[in-house]
């Protein structure tokens, strides 16, 4: 049996890898969380010579890096192994993507021919606690179709995006077909999503806001009175989407918002709405461990029967993972 190229300890340890639609109560920052000169004084690598070390194979002092467990379950010998398997065929890696989750840096790169990508999980000082070595498989039969309408973003003011692009380790999404180009977009500020307690949906900069209509349209259905979840606690996993609704936008192309706060929906079935109409508020109901927006374009307007088509954004088709995004005002904005 051939053996998989990855390197596992992020899921046992609990480290924000979204385990739903939404996030794990997860924290971003473009500041410093390490000190950077303790760091090279102790000799250790800086996450961001990773992937050179790798390259270089300097798999000792990799190993040596790694936590106490993580070295443990993964053995030098098995680093040496994977990681020049791996590295074969990869000349660079491309500038990474960071995030603070739950107190550990999250790194992620991908190589120069989008054909494989690397996740670091590291503390404060730099140990590594998690790796993942993941071969990418593109769709380019439909990595390349968009819509033919252009949307906005379903949103104003910045907002940030949590899971979008064409990779697994970009968008959680992606492998599978009903939600490939699929987005999650989450409100951050100081660093993270939410401010005091995180078990309470009010908490999070993104509860209560207002969620836009991307393009005209008709609404085609409608969902409102699902409960919200509590944070970090449960997820609805009978109605995935939860509260949402559907925009019948001509061409075959239909939005799915998804998540809204319970009895917050504004339209109804045969409404017509206008580009940066408020359709409701974004909320935490559905397959949701945070309050977020959900939003994608499919061919039909059954979440489970269609088939994700990839957004034609105004002004921006290559949002992805770790951008953020400005949104304008709405029309008739709370």
């Amino acid at each position: 049996m051939k053996r998989h190229v990855y390197l596992t300890m992020l899921f046992l340890l609990g480290i924000g890898l979204l385990s739903a639609c939404g996030g794990d109560r997860a924290e971003w920052s473009g500041e410093e969380a390490r000190p950077a000169e303790t760091v090279m004084q102790s000799g250790k690598l800086l996450p961001e010579q990773l992937p050179q070390a790798l390259l270089q194979g300097q798999f000792e002092r990799i190993h040596k890096q790694m936590s106490e467990e993580f070295s443990k379950s993964v053995t030098l010998q098995d680093l040496k192994e994977l990681g020049q398997s791996f590295h074969n065929d990869i000349d660079s890696y491309l500038e990474p993507v960071r995030e603070l989750t739950n107190g550990y840096e999250q790194w992620i790169w991908i190589d120069d021919k989008n054909k494989k990508g690397l996740l670091a999980v590291f503390d404060d000082q730099s140990t590594i606690h998690g790796l993942l070595l993941q071969p990418l498989a593109p769709h380019p039969e439909t990595d390349g179709v968009f819509t033919q309408t252009a949307f906005a973003y379903p949103f104003a003011g910045e907002w940030y995006t949590y899971w979008g692009g064409t990779n697994v380790l970009y968008n959680y999404h992606y492998e599978h077909p009903g939600q490939r180009y699929a987005y999650d977009f989450v409100i951050v500020k100081d660093g993270a999503s939410f401010a005091g307690d995180p078990g309470g949906n009010e908490s999070y900069y993104a509860f209560g806001q207002d969620v836009l209509a991307p393009a005209d349209g008709i609404v085609a259905s409608v969902v409102n009175d699902i409960p919200d979840n509590a944070p970090g606690v449960e997820t609805n996993t009978d109605q995935p989407a939860g509260n949402h609704i559907v925009i019948d936008h001509g061409n075959g192309e239909y939005s799915i918002l998804a998540h809204f706060q319970r009895n917050s929906i504004r339209v109804q079935v045969g409404d017509k709405v206008v580009q940066g109409d408020v359709l409701g508020l974004c909320g935490n109901s559905g397959n949701s461990s945070e309050p977020h927006i959900h939003f994608q374009v499919s061919d039909r307007p059954d979440l489970a029967a269609g088939q994700s088509i990839r957004i034609q954004w105004a002004g921006n088709s290559d949002l992805k993972k770790g951008d953020t995004a400005a949104g304008h005002a709405g029309n008739n904005a709370s």
